[in-house]
């Protein structure tokens, strides 16, 4: 607990670098706690390894179905293309959102979402969404 509580702590009052080991960290603990933490700080950084470590995490918090309906809008939101009014996230950001949301590919927003990125203009991004349709990742 104390551990998780110094992460959490981290992604809250941390610098940019100790965000990015706690958010890292708190992936591989795979703790369906830290997930209120991880979506606050996604949101909330504008830095985009951290952006992506986010979304890499949230894919390997091996969460029940249940937590799908609060993640899969916000990692949706991360792998969708740019437009007039809404902002692109770096190519990094959308294979790693990409990544997660073929996690929870059961989820049918998460399903279109990916099958949307087959369209993706970055290659990698087109790849990833591609692999986790297939099952394979």
């Amino acid at each position: 607990g104390e551990r998780r509580d110094l992460l959490k702590w981290a992604i809250q009052n941390g610098t940019p670098r100790a965000q990015l080991e706690a958010v890292k960290h708190l992936g591989e603990l795979a703790r369906p706690e830290a997930l209120d933490a991880l979506l606050g700080l996604l949101q909330g950084t504008n830095l985009m390894e951290v952006q992506r470590e986010c979304c890499l995490a949230l894919g390997k918090l091996a969460l029940k179905s249940s937590h799908h309906e609060k993640i899969v809008p916000v990692l949706v939101t991360y792998l969708r293309p740019g437009g007039l009014l809404r902002t692109e996230y770096h190519e990094d950001v959308r294979a790693a959102a990409a990544w997660s949301l073929g996690q929870m590919k059961s989820h049918q927003e998460a399903r279109k979402a990916l099958e949307r990125a087959l369209d993706d203009k970055d290659r990698r991004v087109r790849l990833t969404a591609d692999m986790t349709l297939k099952g394979k990742q």
